[in-house]
């Protein structure tokens, strides 16, 4: 083993040696943090609300606004799960491919 690192060691410091820096641990690339579903939800009631009466019209046009509202954009999937989520709180309802928002204007 390195005698540096014995030392460092002996002394009650945590040293390691990385061939680069770009092998460290604190500069690596962190993903981004990821909302928990509530966050999300929230963060998409809020925004149809300020919305008012330019709120999507359409299911297409409603799972294409939530899913560009986060970064990375949601999946069709996430999309369409959260539409459901909005369903179930009673935020939206489906008329065919319409929607109708329980939301004041």
């Amino acid at each position: 083993m390195d005698p540096l690192l014995e030392q460092l060691r002996r002394n009650g410091l945590h040293a390691h040696r990385w061939g680069d820096v770009a092998e460290i641990p604190l500069f690596q690339p962190k993903p981004p943090a990821q909302l928990p579903d509530d966050d999300k939800l929230s963060r998409v009631i809020e925004y149809l609300i300020d919305r008012g009466k330019q709120r999507p019209a359409s299911l297409k046009t409603l799972m294409g606004t939530i899913a560009s509202r986060f970064q990375p954009k949601l999946s069709e999937e996430e999309a369409g799960a959260m539409v459901e989520q909005l369903k179930a709180t009673g935020v939206v309802a489906l008329e065919g491919a319409r929607v109708r928002y329980g939301l004041p204007d």
